[in-house]
């Protein structure tokens, strides 16, 4: 009797085994075998109907995960060039050498760590290590590898020499003598270029005034023997119709004066005396000079406006037409490459700073102001 119930059981547990799902398939799958110990059959495997929202919510989840998979991928990626870019070259803290204890470093001199730039860092790390680390071996290696570094520059430079020789305006089209160099002419190379800028001077005409503030501050100018205040008569700058010595009271205009009676020459003083003069302390208050002699440029626009600007307190013809240059260049009233050495040959046949300009001159230098953006601070409506 209890041999029949065993074999019932056994029977009864083979025939009705529990159903699992086997997910890489999505069907389910019929167990045989006393506890499943059997191999399943796989005629017994039959599939499941899925519905297309079950299937849409299984395909989301496969689609997320790989996004997120993505994301994780690029998220790595940015984080690498951040930690290039940015680079903690030396840690946030360091050791108290007299204390012991834990410091921000640089915070002190006792929690001194030898700083290293990003550039050193990702760029050049034989300097970094030389910096954190000045051993004799690695100091050596910084210096062969600073040798290669500047035989390259030098290879560079001796480039750029040979290529402006070579080509000169074709490639060069910056202002000044540049590159190439006049073997005996040299030291006339700055006469040229004050030569072309005296000829754009004289373009301008009346659009440029000079306004030269003199005699107020005797402790410097009492070093003057005279003929510095007339050393502009003898150039283009001299013919200039808008120029104009102010005084700041009529004991200043004697001392200017009394230097230029003693030591100026007879022909600056004539053409001084034919020159502007104006006693206004309220000129000084107004373009705010504080110390003489000081020299301010106006410049007429097209507008009527006048545009006003301290160009120094060197009163020398060189300096002046140079900060006038700089202040035309500046404002794109010319452009750049008007000073040069290419374009200047022909104004070399008379190096006379004072001389008249053909027509041919002139017209070789561009003038436009339609670029010019000047602060409201700087402009005088009106004459």
């Amino acid at each position: 009797m209890v041999r029949l119930l065993f074999i019932t059981l056994l029977f009864f547990a083979n025939s009705h085994a529990k159903e699992q799902y086997n997910s890489e398939t999505g069907t389910q799958v019929n167990k045989v075998g006393f506890y499943f110990y059997d191999d399943p059959d796989t005629n017994t495997t039959k599939k499941i109907r899925v519905t297309p929202t079950q299937k849409m919510q299984a395909d989301l989840t496969q689609e997320l995960i790989k996004q997120m998979k993505r994301n994780n991928e690029l998220q790595e990626k940015i984080l690498k060039k951040l930690e290039y870019a940015f680079p903690r070259t030396i840690p946030e803290y360091t050791t108290n050498k007299k204390t012991g204890e834990k410091c921000r470093t640089n915070s002190s001199a006792d929690c001194f760590v030898m700083p290293v730039t990003k550039e050193a860092q990702n760029n050049v790390p034989v300097m970094a290590e030389m910096l954190r680390n000045p051993t004799e071996k690695n100091i050596q290696k910084y210096i062969e590898w600073q040798s290669v570094y500047f035989n390259r520059n030098f290879k560079i430079g001796q480039g750029f020499s040979l290529v402006s020789k070579q080509y000169e305006r074709e490639v060069n089209k910056m202002d000044g003598m540049s590159f190439t160099q006049m073997p005996t002419h040299s030291s006339k190379q700055n006469d040229i270029a004050f030569i072309k800028k005296s000829a754009i001077v004289k373009k301008l005409g009346k659009k440029l005034g000079l306004m030269l503030f003199v005699g107020k501050t005797r402790g410097i100018e009492r070093e003057f023997v005279g003929n510095e205040y007339l050393q502009i008569m003898n150039t283009q700058l001299g013919k200039m119709k808008n120029l104009t010595y102010v005084y700041a009271s009529n004991k200043d205009k004697e001392f200017v004066e009394a230097k230029i009676k003693k030591f100026a020459s007879q022909s600056e003083k004539q053409k001084y005396s034919k020159t502007k003069v104006a006693i206004n302390a309220q000129l000084f208050k107004k373009f705010k000079i504080s110390a003489t002699p000081q020299v301010v440029l106006l410049y007429k626009q097209d507008n009527g406006n006048l545009v006003w600007q301290k160009i120094g307190h060197s009163i020398a013809p060189q300096a002046i037409l140079r900060n006038i240059y700089r202040f035309l260049q500046f404002n794109d009233v010319v452009k750049p490459g008007t000073i040069n050495e290419k374009d200047n040959w022909e104004m070399t046949n008379s190096l006379l700073y004072n001389r008249d300009f053909t027509k041919k001159e002139l017209e070789s230098i561009d003038i436009n102001e339609s670029k010019m953006k000047i602060n409201s601070d700087q402009i005088i409506k009106g004459n």
